[in-house]
């Protein structure tokens, strides 16, 4: 492999793994400007311990159960929100048909007045305006 095209295809960021781990291993040996930073990465770059997998899965199962808890109030959340929303409705229909039950209790006090056929003499009539005049 050329070590100069692979230092500018690291540089554009397009090599894989593989190729990355070669430039670790081989650029100690080449005199180029990215040679000292391959050199900080090889002595900077540490193995994974041997139980890193087991402590990441432990660490996930114990964020499981604050989920859980966090699903369970947002399902109670909407829960109480819905019943809120139907109890609100029921009261708003048990009012109307108060408001209704009074006003026929209402109507029904008031006694219906006999009309009188009563002479009216018509002052003044506009499209809006009617004046009248009882003559008694």
């Amino acid at each position: 492999m050329d070590i100069e095209k692979l230092i500018e295809k690291y540089k554009a960021g397009e090599t894989t793994l593989k190729e990355e781990q070669f430039l670790l291993e081989n650029t100690s040996d080449v005199d180029t400007e990215m040679s000292a930073w391959f050199q900080y990465a090889k002595q900077k770059r540490k193995e994974p311990t041997p139980a890193l997998k087991e402590k990441i899965w432990a660490s996930i199962s114990k964020k499981r159960i604050p989920f859980r808890i966090g699903m369970f109030a947002a399902a109670a959340s909407i829960l109480f929100l819905a019943v809120f929303f139907i109890h609100n409705a029921r009261q708003e229909k048990l009012a109307y048909e108060k408001k209704e039950a009074t006003l026929k209790e209402a109507l029904a006090m008031l006694s219906e007045p006999e009309i009188i056929p009563s002479k009216k003499n018509i002052i003044y009539e506009d499209e809006l305006v009617i004046i009248y005049n009882n003559p008694e």
